[in-house]
């Protein structure tokens, strides 16, 4: 299906049960590159997206289709050498605003089957990169499944290449 009238925006309180639906979508997604991946109900991922959108460092990118349905988002986080206030620095809501950041992530990005190759990635990504600017980051880094070929093509499309290698072995693995 092609995107002809897809609009993103900043989402907020009245999204967080569209994202919680479109995070298990995106974990459903990803069990085939890892069958260890145990998605649960939508309704447990609502308190993640409620604290991520009170989060300074954090930003939520939510796309809909003519305005109405949520078929897409993009969640972001900055790299911050911000002061934290005392408490647990884990807290999002202990977080300060940075300044300005040189780095940052690219957390998760997913698009809703019926509306992939449509440009719904395209335009999320363009509002991310174009939120990164405003906000001095010169860098973005962020991860794909190794076996994730559309992925991976994609990133490359939006310009990302390959800097470095993440490895994994279970501890429960034997080895020779």
């Amino acid at each position: 299906m092609g995107a002809v009238n897809i609009h993103v925006a900043v989402a907020d309180d009245s999204d967080v049960r569209d994202l919680a639906r479109l995070h298990h979508e995106h974990l459903l997604f990803h069990v085939p590159f890892d069958p260890r991946y145990r998605p649960l109900p939508p309704r447990n991922y609502e308190g993640v997206y409620q604290e991520l959108l009170r989060d300074p460092l954090a930003h939520v990118l939510l796309a809909r289709e003519g305005g109405g349905a949520a078929v897409g988002f993009v969640s972001l986080r900055l790299h911050s050498e911000a002061t934290r206030p005392s408490g647990p620095s884990w807290l999002p809501s202990r977080r300060r605003p940075p300044k300005a950041t040189g780095s940052a992530t690219l957390v998760d990005l997913y698009v809703a089957e019926t509306h992939r190759r449509g440009g719904v990635g395209s335009a999320l990504v363009g509002a991310a990169m174009a939120w990164f600017r405003s906000r001095g980051v010169a860098d973005v880094n962020l991860g794909v499944m190794a076996h994730n070929d559309a992925g991976r093509a994609f990133w490359r499309r939006m310009g990302f290449a390959e800097y470095r290698i993440l490895m994994r072995r279970l501890t429960s693995d034997e080895q020779a």
